[in-house]
């Protein structure tokens, strides 16, 4: 009879390297498991709604100007001060046409849908808590575009992501009610205009450009 002992001897090898995968795999398991609790216990979830100023302007946009700015928020905080915010934004920035002597864009309107997670530095007993956090966005920029000798302007929009960062403090007045004061900065990329009809003298585009926003808002917390 012929014996195979290298072909069982692999076998072994094998077998035992999966166990060994397997009990480090399950330790990991139980440590996270564990951990969790301590780490990511949830301490309220609440709401904001704050209103401001929004300047969208350089790059490519380097026309569009000033305007005001509202944002609705739903806020997911934890015990280790991260908290994660998933909201829109509705800004109308400004712009700056007299008179129509070249195809001009105006009446601008962006409505972004946001994620922002974010750090609070101070303890959760504290009434003043200044915060940093990050902020990524999709939106879209919806505009009039004038042109020489149309009376009627047309509506065209284009799509866009922002991404860029936050910081501001929250000063907590009672246990679930606090006003805040948000500064953010954000770079930000469109896509292709998209038009009822080719116009001469609008942009396949939008390109580049960034948004500065000062914001001033209240903040409740549900549980």
């Amino acid at each position: 009879p012929i014996t195979r002992t290298g072909s069982r001897g692999h076998e072994t090898r094998v077998n035992a390297e999966r166990m060994k995968t397997r009990t480090i795999t399950e330790a990991l398991v139980t440590m996270v498991l564990v951990a969790t609790p301590a780490v990511a216990q949830p301490t309220d979830f609440g709401m904001g709604f704050s209103g401001g100023l929004v300047d969208i302007g350089g790059g490519d946009l380097s026309e569009i100007q000033v305007g005001p700015a509202v944002e609705l928020a739903l806020r997911y905080r934890l015990t280790n001060g991260l908290s994660f915010g998933f909201g829109t934004e509705l800004a109308w920035p400004g712009s700056d046409v007299d008179e129509v002597i070249t195809t001009s864009l105006t009446d601008f309107q962006f409505i972004t849908v946001f994620l922002e997670p974010r750090y609070n530095f101070a303890k959760s007993e504290s009434k003043v808590s200044p915060f940093i956090g990050g902020r990524i966005s999709y939106g879209r920029l919806n505009f009039n575009v004038f042109t020489p000798g149309v009376a009627t302007p047309f509506r065209a929009d284009s799509d866009g992501v922002e991404y860029g960062g936050v910081a501001g403090v929250e000063i907590w007045l009672t246990e679930g009610v606090a006003v805040s004061l948000m500064g953010e900065i954000s770079g930000l990329s469109f896509g292709d205009v998209k038009s009822p009809e080719p116009l001469p003298g609008l942009p396949e585009n939008l390109g580049t450009g960034t948004k500065f926003g000062v914001l001033v808002g209240l903040e409740l917390a549900f549980l």
